[in-house]
């Protein structure tokens, strides 16, 4: 549990996690599990938990067996950096993980771009349901959600002011697409975070 991740029922449930969910063994699981229990002690997180998530946050990504030290690494800092938790992180990577691929986001770029959001104070689920709408939106008006998306949020990081952002966002989507509130904080975290 919290604050005790190197006891052996932690050790034994992550290397159980790790193994069952990526296939792995031998050194690479070794080394896996060890940083899996570095990582969600220092973030008085559940170990096991950071392990379930973690894991589908590599298959839903494609991250490579000799890749997975190395975002375990980034979505650490990432959450360190940002505040927000890495159970949180490699959840959210991978709810909005097929969205953000089809922006042309990469894994380092998509860690990028939901810690901005975060940080200029986004929730994870306003993000989720922002993009979501904005996706849908776009398709509904036969617009290419890869091209007309990166182009929208541009137009918000230029405008002039607040009020034109808010504008720009009602005008190409309506007033319904992100729903009130979440319109305001979404082009809030675009203006000061991305």
């Amino acid at each position: 549990g919290k604050g005790s991740a190197s006891s052996l029922v932690d050790v034994g449930k992550v290397t159980a996690e790790l193994h069952r969910r990526l296939k792995i063994e031998g050194d690479g699981l070794e080394s896996l599990s060890a940083k899996m229990l570095d990582a969600s002690r220092m973030m008085d997180e559940s170990a096991q938990e950071s392990a379930v998530t973690f894991a589908q946050m590599a298959r839903n990504w494609e991250v490579g067996a000799d890749d997975y030290d190395n975002a375990l690494e980034k979505m650490f800092y990432a959450s360190q950096q940002s505040g927000l938790g890495l159970v949180r992180l490699q959840m959210t990577m991978t709810g909005l993980g097929p969205l953000l691929r089809g922006l042309g986001y990469d894994f380092d770029q998509a860690t990028a771009f939901i810690t901005q959001m975060y940080e200029a104070g986004m929730d994870t689920n306003e993000l989720s349901y922002a993009l979501r709408s904005a996706f849908k939106a776009l398709q509904e008006k036969g617009l290419d959600p890869g091209y007309h998306l990166p182009v929208f949020i541009q137009g918000i990081k230029e405008a002039t002011s607040e009020m034109q952002a808010l504008t720009l966002a009602s005008d190409i989507f309506g007033s319904g697409m992100f729903g009130g509130r979440s319109m305001a904080v979404m082009v809030d975290a675009i203006r000061k975070g991305t």
